[in-house]
């Protein structure tokens, strides 16, 4: 029988900016806040050093680092967010500019009804990246959702099929983003 694994928790020292920000998210569990963000909130210059002293809060698992904005941080789902974080699916590849004006179009309808939103679109906005390397980013942000929201045409997709199923095999809602209204 192996000797259980040892948990490490990281305690940021008193007055530090890792302590300040994660108090910060602490008190506003829905907010996301990028590298910028922190640097005008607590009056600092260097963004990559922010990052720096913000990796051991990202390696202790208190803050979480959006896979596609490594800039980009919020607390994970369990440290008590009240708000639904959805993930948008549906078809990119062969149409039109991506199809980002309708993944953009119905990210901002649901952030207006106060879903926290995950666009792949936002994830990837390169569209000289391979489809493997945002499928990788989508699935990864894909598992810190509460639901998946399927867009119009998703059933010609073998990305959005992808994501569904695994959407519906680690228990995640399934919704149509049509009847998504509150």
């Amino acid at each position: 029988m192996n000797a259980p694994e040892r948990l490490h928790v990281y305690a940021p020292k008193p007055g530090s900016l890792a302590r300040r920000v994660l108090t910060w998210f602490m008190e506003n569990p829905d907010e996301e806040l990028t590298a910028k963000d922190v640097a005008t909130k607590f009056g600092l210059v260097n963004v990559t050093s922010i990052c720096q002293q913000l990796q051991p809060l990202v390696a202790s698992g208190a803050l979480l680092r959006s896979a596609g904005r490594p800039t980009l941080y919020r607390l994970p789902l369990f440290m008590g967010s009240s708000r639904k974080r959805l993930y948008l699916s549906g078809p990119m590849t062969g149409v039109r500019h991506l199809n980002f004006p309708a993944f953009h179009a119905e990210a901002a309808r649901l952030r207006a009804l106060g879903y926290v939103v995950v666009n792949p679109a936002e994830l990837n906005p390169d569209p000289k990246v391979g489809w493997h390397a945002c499928m990788r980013a989508d699935l990864k942000a894909l598992l810190d959702c509460d639901a998946i929201v399927l867009l119009d045409g998703w059933q010609a997709s073998q990305g959005a099929h992808l994501e569904l199923h695994v959407a519906h095999r680690v228990g995640l809602e399934v919704l149509q983003a049509r009847e998504v209204t509150a």
